[in-house]
C-alpha cells in the first residue's frame, strides 16, 4: 500500500473546515505577482547558470578541475586509473565512474577539459531535474517544485562554481538524488543499483546509502532487498575493481582517505556561516512547515525524511570538516535543503490557501516575499565567472614561460601545464600529498623519498609551485626535501599569477642556478645573487 503524501494528509484535515469568503481581489493580484516574481527568479538562476557555462565550457585550461584530465588521458590510452604511487603518476582518492563517463563524453566531444566538465554540466541538469520530480511527487505543486530547483541553482557562487567543474561532485550527487527518488518511489534493487554508481563515483556516500535503504524497517522485505542487493553489487564491484588493480583501488578508496583528518574546531561554524548565512531563509520555512503542518512521525514518509535530513545534510557538514574541504562538501546538504523547502512551501501554501482570511493571505504574500529573497541573495553577474581575455592572455604567458625553460619542469599543482607547454606530465600535488599523508606511511615514506631523491638528482630544469617553498617546509611530513634551496636557489614570479582565472595558477617558479640566464629572461626582476656568490 503506497504511503500518503504530505499534501494528501494536509487535504484531509482541512476538508472539513467551514468555507470561508473568497480573498479579495486586490490580495489575489498581489499574490499572483509574489508567486511569479518568485517562479522567475527560479528560473533567472536556472539561465544564469547556462550563461556562465558557457564562458566557461571551452576555457582552454584548468579551473579547480587540474589532474582530472590527466586520469582521462590515461583510460583513452588504455591505462589503469589506479597503479602504485609515483612522481609521474599518482591517482586521485576517488573511484573511477566519473572519469569513465568522461572518457565515452570525450568520444563526442574530444579529449580534454571540455569533455569532464561536459559531463558535470549535464550532471546538474539532470540535479535540477531530479530535484523537480522529488519534490512534484511528494506535493503534487509545480511552483514549489520549480523554486526548490531555484534554491539549489542559486548556489552556484556559494560552492565555488563547482557545477561544470571537470570533478566528480555533480555526477555523484545526480545518482545520489536518483537513488533517494528510486528509494521513496521506485523498486528498492533499482534503488540500490544507484547507490552503488553514487558509491563508486564518489565513496563517501556510503553512510547516505546504508541510512537511506534501511529507511523502510515497516516494510521488511522491501528493507533487506534493498541491502542486500546493495551489500552484492557494491561488494561485487570492489572485489572486481581490486582484481583489475592488483589491489591498489583499495588503497587509494579506503587507505589514502583516512588521511584527511577530522577539524573539530571547523564544525561549529559550519552552521553560522555556511547554512544559516546562506539558507537561514529556507531553513525557517521549513521548520515553519514542520511546526505548523506537522507530518505523521511514525509513517514511512518521516522516517524517509528523518534518515536523509541525516544522511544529506549532518554527513555532508561532517565532511566540510575535514582538512582540505571545501564548500563543494555541501552540495547534497544545498540539494536537500532544496528539496525539503519546496515540500516546505507546498505544506504552507496549502495550509494558508485553506484558510482564506486576509491574515492568511498575509501570510502568504511574506512567504513568498521571502523565497525571493532567499534566491535573490546568491544572484551574480553570469559574466563573473567567465574568464577575461587579460586572464586568458596572462595563462598563455605563463605557459610561455614554462615552454621557455629547458628540459623537464614540474608544475607541481597543474600537470595539465605542463602537458601543454610539451612538458612530461607529473603527479598531482594533491594526489601525492594524499598518499604522503595516509594513516598507512609506507607508501607515503617511499614517495618522499622518491621526490628527494628527484630533487637531488638535478634532472629538473624548474619547478613551478601554488605557495612558496618555505610555506611546504613548514609541513612535518612534505615532499619537499629540507635542503630544497641549495638545489632550486633562485625564485621568479609566475605570470598571471595576480589575475588568475578562477583563482588557479601557479604562483612561483624555482630555478637551478644553471638556469641564471633563464631566470634572467623570463623575470628581470628576480633576485640572482644566490647563484652569483662566488
Amino acid at each position: 500500500m503506497s504511503s500518503i503524501s504530505p499534501i494528501e494528509q494536509i487535504a484531509k484535515t482541512s476538508a472539513a473546515a467551514p468555507s470561508q469568503p473568497p480573498p479579495l481581489r486586490l490580495a489575489a493580484g498581489i499574490l499572483t505577482l509574489l508567486r511569479f516574481s518568485a517562479a522567475a527568479l527560479a528560473v533567472l538562476m536556472v539561465i544564469f547558470f547556462l550563461v556562465s557555462t558557457k564562458g566557461r565550457l571551452h576555457y582552454p585550461y584548468d579551473s579547480f578541475d587540474t589532474g582530472s584530465v590527466v586520469i582521462l588521458q590515461r583510460i583513452l590510452h588504455g591505462l589503469p586509473v589506479y597503479s602504485a604511487p609515483g612522481i609521474d603518476y599518482t591517482p586521485y582518492l576517488y573511484t573511477p565512474l566519473f572519469y569513465y563517463a568522461s572518457a565515452a563524453m570525450a568520444k563526442i566531444t574530444g579529449a580534454g577539459f571540455i569533455a569532464l566538465r561536459s559531463v558535470s554540466v549535464l550532471s546538474t541538469l539532470g540535479c535540477f531535474a531530479v530535484i523537480y520530480a522529488l519534490v512534484f511527487a511528494e506535493v503534487r505543486r509545480h511552483l514549489a517544485a520549480l523554486i526548490a530547483v531555484g534554491c539549489f541553482a542559486s548556489c552556484y557562487p556559494v560552492v565555488l562554481e563547482w557545477f561544470n567543474v571537470g570533478r566528480t561532485d555533480m555526477l555523484c550527487l545526480l545518482f545520489v538524488l536518483c537513488a533517494l527518488y528510486a528509494t521513496r518511489w521506485m523498486n528498492p534493487a533499482f534503488a540500490a543499483l544507484l547507490w552503488v554508481c553514487a558509491f563508486q563515483t564518489k565513496q563517501g556516500v556510503l553512510p547516505v546509502a546504508v541510512l537511506a535503504l534501511a529507511y523502510d524497517w515497516q516494510r521488511p522485505r522491501r528493507l533487506l532487498l534493498g541491502l542486500a542487493t546493495f551489500a552484492a553489487l557494491l561488494l561485487g564491484s570492489i572485489a572486481w575493481l581490486n582484481h583489475l588493480t592488483q589491489h591498489w583501488y583499495s588503497f587509494y578508496i579506503f587507505g589514502v582517505v583516512g588521511g584527511f583528518g577530522f577539524d573539530k574546531h571547523l564544525l561549529p561554524r559550519i552552521l553560522p556561516s555556511d547554512l544559516l548565512a546562506q539558507y537561514g531563509i529556507a531553513l525557517l520555512v521549513i521548520i515553519a512547515a514542520f511546526l505548523l503542518t506537522p507530518p505523521r512521525l511514525r509513517g514511512r514518509a518521516a522516517s524517509f525524511y528523518a534518515v536523509t535530513v541525516v544522511g544529506m545534510i549532518v554527513f555532508s557538514c561532517y565532511i566540510r570538516a575535514h582538512r582540505g574541504a571545501g564548500t563543494n562538501a555541501l552540495l547534497p546538504a544545498f540539494a536537500w535543503i532544496s528539496v525539503l523547502l519546496g515540500i516546505a512551501i507546498a505544506r504552507l501554501s496549502h495550509l494558508l490557501e485553506s484558510r482564506r482570511t486576509p491574515i492568511a493571505n498575509a501570510c502568504l504574500a511574506i512567504l513568498f516575499t521571502a523565497l525571493s529573497v532567499q534566491i535573490a541573495q546568491h544572484i551574480y553577474s553570469p559574466t563573473e565567472f567567465s574568464p577575461t581575455p587579460k586572464q586568458l592572455a596572462g595563462r598563455q604567458a605563463f605557459e610561455d614561460q614554462i615552454r621557455a625553460i629547458p628540459g623537464d619542469v614540474l608544475v607541481f599543482a597543474f600537470p595539465e601545464a605542463g602537458m601543454i607547454a610539451d612538458k612530461p606530465v607529473h603527479a598531482h600535488q594533491d594526489a601525492s600529498g594524499g598518499v604522503i599523508d595516509a594513516k598507512n606511511q609506507l607508501q607515503g615514506d617511499r614517495l618522499i623519498q622518491a621526490y628527494a631523491d628527484w630533487i637531488h638528482s638535478g634532472e629538473l630544469s624548474g619547478i613551478a609551485l601554488d605557495r612558496t617553498a618555505e610555506e611546504f617546509l613548514t609541513s612535518p611530513r612534505s615532499w619537499m626535501p629540507r635542503d630544497f634551496l641549495s638545489y632550486y636557489p633562485l625564485l621568479i614570479h609566475a605570470k598571471g599569477r595576480e589575475d588568475a582565472a578562477f583563482g588557479t595558477q601557479p604562483r612561483w617558479i624555482y630555478l637551478p642556478c644553471r638556469q641564471v640566464n633563464i631566470a634572467r629572461t623570463l623575470d628581470p626582476e628576480a633576485d640572482l645573487t644566490p647563484c652569483l656568490k662566488p
